[in-house]
């Protein structure tokens, strides 16, 4: 970093780019070798925003870039270490279980960058057309659809087989109400894809393997939230035209 200010001095764009990589690379590896195993990645997530927030603030890409490049890393982390985690956090009273707080955490930052990078706020800080391409805006747009994805995977887990599909018309139906509020298209497709998701598992899983009763109350209640959501979008969509 060090060099990195060095070389902004003598105006040597190259150098800063490779020097800010490096530096935090070095610190990634730095947090993974010092820090116990499972608390890795609410370090990267730490680093990942700081970089972000002063990519965005300095308008400089490289910090934005590598952020989108750890968050990455942590989606994979998450799936492949900490997502296997029993491990128990005592919490004002409460046992709380690594790998739900770790997924909740993880998924609202991303949600907020994915936000972050497409809302009018940024682009009046940023002015849009000229600091951030549409490919970058993109790019960090897809971080929703992995928030989405590690909320699905996470319900998958800790729900009970004969609720999950019952929790995932909840979730979608809760992303769907965010994506009414923020006006954004993405959240209310990563829903649809939810609930489909929610649909596809009473007609293939759930209808076979459940008791009567959970059949029962399972369809009702799918059924009502399909039915409101139907008629909430088609009043949305008139809406807007």
């Amino acid at each position: 970093l060090l060099f990195a200010y060095l070389h902004k001095k003598i105006k040597s764009s190259k150098l800063i780019v490779l020097d800010i990589s490096i530096a935090s690379s070095l610190l990634a590896i730095a947090i993974m070798l010092k820090f116990p195993r499972l608390s890795v990645s609410f370090f990267w997530l730490l680093e990942m925003l700081v970089l972000f927030i002063i990519g965005v603030y300095y308008k400089e890409t490289v910090y934005r870039a590598l952020a989108g490049i750890l968050g990455i890393c942590i989606f994979l982390r998450l799936f492949f270490i900490d997502y296997f985690s029993d491990k128990y956090y005592r919490i004002l009273g409460m046992n709380l279980k690594h790998n739900i707080i770790i997924f909740i955490f993880t998924s609202l930052c991303f949600y907020i960058i994915g936000r972050l990078i497409r809302g009018k706020l940024i682009e009046r800080f940023l002015v849009l057309d000229k600091d951030i391409s549409n490919d970058e805006k993109d790019i960090f747009s897809f971080f929703i659809v992995l928030a989405t994805i590690l909320l699905t995977f996470l319900l998958l887990k800790e729900i009970k087989p004969k609720w999950l599909s019952l929790t995932w018309a909840l979730e979608g139906m809760g992303i769907l109400g965010v994506g009414f509020l923020l006006k954004d298209r993405i959240y209310r497709l990563c829903a649809l894809c939810v609930l489909s998701l929610a649909c596809l598992r009473v007609v293939f899983i759930d209808i076979k393997g459940m008791e009567t009763i959970y059949k029962i109350i399972t369809f009702t209640f799918l059924g009502l939230i399909l039915l409101i959501i139907s008629i909430i979008y088609s009043k949305y969509m008139t809406i807007e035209k």
